[in-house]
Order: C-alpha cells, then sequence, then structure tokens
C-alpha cells in the first residue's frame, strides 16, 4: 500500500499544498502542469457526472463534490471536497482503498484555518502531522 502524493486545492484551482511521500514514475510534465491537470481533469469529471445524474444535494456548489476516486490500471486518485469547496487529493498505489483524507483536513482546520495561514502552506506543523497520518497508514 503506497500513498504517492496529497494535494490540496481551493475552489478556484490553486494548490495550497502538495507533498510527495513516496517516489513515483516521473512526471512528464512540471509539478504546477501537473497539479492543474489534476484539478481540471476532477472538475470536469464532476461537470459530467452532475450533467448526467444531478445530485439530490445541492447544497455544494462545487462539481469537483461528485467525484470520490478514479482508479486507473497503475494509480488511484481519491478526492474529498470540504463544506467549505477544499479540494484534498491523493494519489496511491491501486490496491489502497481508501485514504484518510477527512483526518487531513481535520488537521488543516486545527493547524491552517486557526491560524489564519493563507496562500501554499508547505514547511509547517501540518505536513509534519499529514506525514504521521500517511505513515499510519502503511
Amino acid at each position: 500500500m503506497t500513498v504517492y502524493d496529497i494535494l490540496i486545492f481551493n475552489p478556484q484551482g490553486s494548490t495550497l499544498f502538495s507533498r510527495s511521500f513516496h517516489p513515483s514514475p516521473p512526471p512528464t510534465q512540471p509539478p504546477s502542469e501537473r497539479q492543474k491537470l489534476i484539478f481540471g481533469m476532477l472538475f470536469s469529471l464532476g461537470s459530467t457526472l452532475n450533467d448526467l445524474h444531478p445530485p439530490s444535494d445541492t447544497s455544494s456548489p462545487s462539481p469537483i463534490s461528485s467525484v470520490k476516486r478514479v482508479c486507473l490500471p497503475n494509480a488511484t486518485l481519491h478526492a474529498y471536497t470540504t463544506p467549505t469547496s477544499l479540494l484534498f487529493c491523493a494519489f496511491t498505489s491501486p490496491e489502497v482503498q481508501r485514504v484518510r483524507l477527512e483526518e487531513i483536513w481535520d488537521v488543516w482546520v486545527e493547524i491552517v484555518s486557526m491560524c489564519g495561514m493563507e496562500g501554499e502552506v508547505e514547511g509547517t506543523r501540518f505536513g509534519e502531522r499529514v506525514e504521521g497520518i500517511i505513515k499510519t497508514m502503511r
């Protein structure tokens, strides 16, 4: 069971947090382009799902909230949209069934939101706590 990356996006698609935990195949594009592609893919999938089958719960304004997991032959992308429309994503090996993204969000609320941090969050206690959560999943 391997977690490759954790990414957090704001509702506009800007990356707030990015951390790699295990070497994955080298990307063919810069990390910022890869992050844009991930957000765009989830947004497009969510919009398509909402068009085909509108959600019964219309309280979430983000179409991304419809997408929970995208399974590929070599990796799985897990997604969790918070009530504030932040998007928490995890790239894992295919055998990982669930990533505790809600627990990472709880840490986000505790550390980042309460401290009033804005923009990218790198090199903070938040990153250390996320690493601890990931280590307990292995």
